[in-house]
């Protein structure tokens, strides 16, 4: 997901926004990304307490519990 940044002026002034998951050592993150660099550079990544599972990023809901 697409993310502007504040005070964004360019197309590519946004963040990259998801959630990965490493099979390898079974830890989910959710992770920042910066848009504009050609690497997607990391600009922060967060350690989930519990795994995210495959499909999560295309489960939209309008309210908790629904």
């Amino acid at each position: 997901m697409f993310v502007a940044k504040d005070g964004a002026v360019e197309e590519d002034d946004d963040y990259i926004v998801t959630y990965m998951h490493d099979e390898n050592n079974g830890v989910s993150s959710f992770v920042v990304m910066d848009a504009k660099s050609q690497t997607l550079d990391v600009v922060a990544e967060v350690k989930l307490p519990r795994r995210a599972t495959y499909g999560f990023h295309g489960l939209f809901v309008k309210r908790w519990g629904y």
